[in-house]
């Protein structure tokens, strides 16, 4: 039996949840996603026996270019 990608997709909304879990939303509302996992991708090679725990996103080490503007 073939699994159509609506269905896949169907699937994966049921067993994920549709609701967002809220430190991701946490997460998201004060980082550049894309920027992050950029910066993410060029360090981790480069890393080698490193502090992992700089690499978190709540971490204060992160560079600015990761983190979304404050406004307000």
């Amino acid at each position: 039996m073939a699994v159509c990608p609506s269905d896949a997709h169907n699937m994966s909304i049921v067993l994920l949840g549709s609701v967002p879990h809220p430190r991701a939303i946490a997460i998201c509302s004060f980082l550049i996603p894309f920027e992050y996992l950029r910066y993410l991708f060029e360090t981790l090679p480069n890393l080698g026996n490193g502090n992992l725990d700089e690499l978190l996103p709540w971490s204060p080490s992160l560079p600015e270019t990761c983190r979304a503007r404050k406004d307000g």
